[in-house]
């Protein structure tokens, strides 16, 4: 429980550090689910642990919704296609595993810190002062937590220096 009542003030700390440079009006804002672990396939073992558990009655529903709204939003966010069992896989050594399905509303990250933490890094890299990303985990407090304690400060050390 002590966990949960440090998240506020992780969060606080965290809100407290501000961006290490401002995000630009037009940024594109990509939301990410994060899912990460100490190895790649601890992280896929908690992946598939989500898939496993997917409420399919619900999905059906939601995609029956879609169906019924192909010009709206959640037609257009949800539509028909949405795989019930996507594949966890990596893609070479150093990119996450994108899963999309089943649970997963949107795209979710899945890699050890050290993938998560590159990859956040190389969006940056590529997008620069136009990066801005939202994540959202399945497991919220605990994902706060190990993001924080262990992808952010990886993301904060490879960062170039920034020059005033």
């Amino acid at each position: 429980m002590e966990r949960s009542t440090n998240l506020t003030a992780l969060c606080d700390q965290l809100a407290a550090r501000g961006p290490r440079r401002p995000v630009a009006r037009s940024a594109p804002t990509p939301l990410f689910g994060i899912i990460a672990a100490a190895t790649d396939e601890e992280a896929k073992s908690l992946a598939e642990h989500y898939l496993a558990g997917t409420d399919r009655e619900a999905i059906a529903n939601q995609t029956a919704t879609a169906d019924g709204d192909k010009g709206g939003t959640i037609g257009t966010l949800l539509g028909s296609e949405r795989p019930m069992t996507p594949p966890v896989d990596f893609p070479d050594d150093t990119t996450p595993a994108l899963v999309q399905g089943a649970c997963f509303m949107g795209a979710a990250l899945v890699g050890s810190y050290d993938r998560i933490a590159h990859y956040l890094n190389e969006l940056e890299t590529r997008l620069g002062d136009r990066l801005g990303v939202i994540l959202t985990f399945p497991d919220f407090p605990a994902g706060c937590h190990r993001v924080a304690e262990q992808v952010l400060p990886r993301v904060q050390a490879a960062a170039p220096a920034e020059s005033h």
